[in-house]
């Protein structure tokens, strides 16, 4: 349950940078630790709570043993452009308004509609 809270919290958050690009890549981290989120709960309800996840990688071993492919290649999409975001800012040109709505409408959801 507090990470479904945690991740509608950071969703909520996201929606108050409104349409502006000023902090496009503050929006595709705050978009994929909302999603993060989402995911760790449905980990824990399929898990009956008994999964700690410490860390990125053990978090994509239990998505993809746990996820249809579907929904872990929308994690690994929401992530990659995190981490573009965070650590490669010679690639940014990449993180458009354009991307972002299509992570938010398409691959976003996936995540989300778990919980």
């Amino acid at each position: 349950m507090q990470h479904k809270l945690r991740g509608e919290h950071n969703e909520q958050f996201l929606n108050t940078l409104g349409s502006t690009s000023e902090f496009i890549d503050w929006k595709f981290v705050v978009l994929y630790y909302s999603a993060l989120h989402f995911g760790d709960a449905y980990i824990a309800k399929a898990k009956k709570g008994k999964t700690i996840i410490n860390n990125h990688d053990e978090r994509r071993k239990h998505y993809s043993r746990e996820m249809s492919r579907e929904v872990f290649t929308s994690y690994k999409l929401l992530e990659n452009a995190s981490v573009i975001a965070r650590y490669h800012p010679e690639m940014s040109s990449v993180l458009t308004d354009a991307k972002f709505q299509d992570l938010y409408n398409t691959d976003f959801p996936k995540l989300k509609t778990l919980v």
